[in-house]
Parts: C-alpha cells; sequence; structure tokens
C-alpha cells in the first residue's frame, strides 16, 4: 500500500491512489469518485480536473477527499498540509507550510535526511563549514565572536555557535591534531523530492545574499554579469549542458588548487525564462 507520508505533491499522491485502488476495487472509478464529491452521476472529469490541476482544491474539498480516500487523523492533516504547500502563492508561505510538513512526517519513516535538512535550511552552515579551512579556529568563546563577523553579512555569535554544535554532531567538521575545527570532506548529497525543496529554498537564500553582495562590496572583489536573449529550445538544451559542464570544470580546478585557500566565494548559476515559452 502506498505511503502518503513519502509524498510532497497531493496529486501526485491522488494519481497512485487512484490507480492502486481501482486496481483493486472495480467500483473506484472516475465517475464513483466524482459523485463521491458531489458532482453528480454523469461527471466524470472533475476528477481528472483535480488532478491536472486546473481544479485549486479548497478546504472543503480537500475534507471530502480525506473522507473518499479513509485517511485516518494523521493522514488527515498530512494530506491537508500538502495542499497548502503545492498551492502556496509565496515562497514564505511554500517554506513556513514544509516546515510543518516535516513535523508531522511519520517519524518512523523519515521524509528526508533530517542532517541534509538542518544542513542547507541556514545558509551560513554551507559558509561555515568552509571557513574554517581557512581559519584557525579551535571553538573558544572568544572565537565566536570573531567567527560571526567574518561572514558576510555577519551574523551572530550564538548562530555561529550554533552552526559548528551541528556540523561537528553532523559529522561534517572534526578537529585536527592541532585541535582546530576542519571540514571532513564528507558528502552531503540531494536528490530527492524532499531534499530539491530544500535545495530551492537555499538557493533563493543565495540570491538575497548575491543581492546584498551587489550592494556592499567593490567591484574589484566580484563579478556579476548578466544576458537576456531570444532563444530556441536546442539552443537553451544546448546551454544547460555547457553550464553543467562549467560547474563540473569549476569544482574540478577548485579541488585540485594547489595554493592555501584564503576566501570563501558563493558562486550562482541562473538560467530562467522571463516570457511564455511557447512549446511547437
Amino acid at each position: 500500500m502506498i505511503d502518503l507520508f513519502q509524498y510532497l505533491d497531493c496529486r501526485a499522491y491522488l494519481k497512485d491512489h487512484y490507480q492502486e485502488r481501482s486496481a483493486r476495487d472495480a467500483y473506484f472509478s472516475h465517475r464513483w469518485i466524482c459523485t463521491r464529491l458531489g458532482q453528480g452521476k454523469g461527471s466524470r472529469s472533475y476528477f481528472s480536473n483535480i488532478l491536472a490541476g486546473r481544479v485549486r482544491i479548497s478546504p472543503n474539498l480537500a475534507t471530502r477527499l480525506v473522507k473518499l480516500l479513509e485517511l485516518d487523523k494523521d493522514q488527515a492533516e498530512y494530506f491537508r498540509l500538502l495542499v497548502l504547500f503545492n498551492q502556496s502563492d509565496t515562497a514564505e508561505e511554500r517554506e513556513l507550510y514544509f516546515d510543518q510538513i516535516v513535523r508531522s512526517a511519520n517519524p518512523g519513516k523519515a521524509l528526508l535526511d533530517p542532517d541534509t535538512y538542518a544542513y542547507f535550511r541556514k545558509w551560513y552552515n554551507i559558509v561555515i563549514r568552509e571557513a574554517l579551512d581557512i581559519l584557525s579556529f579551535k571553538g573558544e568563546t572568544a572565537e565566536y565572536v570573531a567567527l560571526a563577523k567574518t561572514l558576510v553579512p555577519n551574523i551572530t555569535p550564538a548562530q555561529a555557535r550554533e552552526a559548528v554544535e551541528f556540523l561537528e554532531k553532523a559529522g561534517l567538521i572534526g578537529k585536527d591534531e592541532q585541535g582546530r575545527y576542519k571540514s571532513l570532506r564528507k558528502s552531503i548529497t540531494t536528490g530527492t523530492q524532499a531534499e530539491s525543496v530544500i535545495i530551492n529554498q537555499f538557493q533563493m537564500a543565495c540570491m538575497d545574499l548575491a543581492k546584498d553582495s551587489l550592494m556592499r562590496h567593490p567591484e574589484t572583489d566580484q563579478l556579476f554579469s548578466t544576458l537576456t536573449m531570444s532563444i530556441s529550445e536546442g539552443a537553451y538544451k544546448r546551454i544547460e549542458k555547457r553550464l553543467q559542464k562549467l560547474r563540473s570544470e569549476l569544482a574540478f580546478l577548485v579541488e585540485k588548487d594547489e595554493a592555501p585557500s584564503d576566501r570563501v566565494y558563493q558562486f550562482n548559476f541562473q538560467l530562467f525564462p522571463v516570457t511564455g515559452v511557447e512549446k511547437k
């Protein structure tokens, strides 16, 4: 039986639930579902429109779907959160409901790796992990003040301490022979549906950092470049491949850099449409 708590898309769950249930119960058809949802005996397109996103799931409709799917109390709460999350109109709403989803997920079947969630949840976790490789930081109380001021924009000493404690607990940093904290080069991988949402949130935070840096730093310390262009779908695919290759080349360049690091930089890739995309 499919597990609702492994979904982040309410419509994907509805589709899979329908396929599983209709294979088991012959009466469980689109027409039967539409009747149960109050659309009349002759209707059969209403449920299809729900699955396709052409019908917005209102609180009342969510309640009817919960009853139709025979969800228990915890499942019903989770399904309603999915609806709110999927239909959020702003990034702030989406983040709010995602936090609630993570807290309400079945603890026996984790929605995502907790370390991954916590690592990308705050941008300065990543920056501090990289910065420790170029700093002589042993975790003394006074050092947290200096560490907090090292980051741009600055964070508080309490936030710096919280980040270091988390990174050590997660096995991402450790002390060397001299007692200094350094990165352990343990990978944090992403890819699941839940983790991709976290990455989106982290990327939005990085865009905010870029806007802040544009106003804060002199031009000699940074490079900003923009290009607006009209392209074909084929050209887009070629650009996408080139960007992926460039990302790999940059990672390789940094990995093979024999000179000691003396700074931490953020490099963002953004390629997005600013007009409607016409499919031919």
